[in-house]
């Protein structure tokens, strides 16, 4: 289930931000790859839908798994299963979509 919460911050340069919500008090730390927007920044002061998990305590005790603006749909990166593309970079795709697609070898 996705919550509701506000970008606190953004450092598009590195990749992560912070979003602000009830549930995630001190901020839930977002990476680039959690992102589903079709694009790799947010803005500070955005409302957006996230899904959320606790984190090991280094710095933040919540990190963003899927994140997307506010009112819309997660934007999942398109599979190409014509492009004779074998391999997948852990940080383009959730582990869930992976394990769906994965080829048999």
């Amino acid at each position: 289930m996705s919550e509701t919460g506000t970008v606190r911050e953004w450092h598009a340069e590195e990749g992560w931000g912070v979003i602000d919500a009830a549930s995630v008090p001190g901020g839930c730390w977002a990476w680039f790859a959690a992102l589903k927007t079709g694009r790799r920044h947010l803005v500070a002061g955005e409302q957006v839908e996230f899904e959320w998990e606790p984190a090991e305590p280094d710095g933040f005790e919540f990190r963003a798994l899927r994140l997307w603006p506010a009112g819309a749909s997660p934007v999942e990166p398109p599979l190409d299963r014509d492009a004779g593309v074998t391999t997948m970079a852990a940080w383009d795709i959730d582990p869930e979509t992976l394990q769906r697609h994965r080829v048999d070898e």
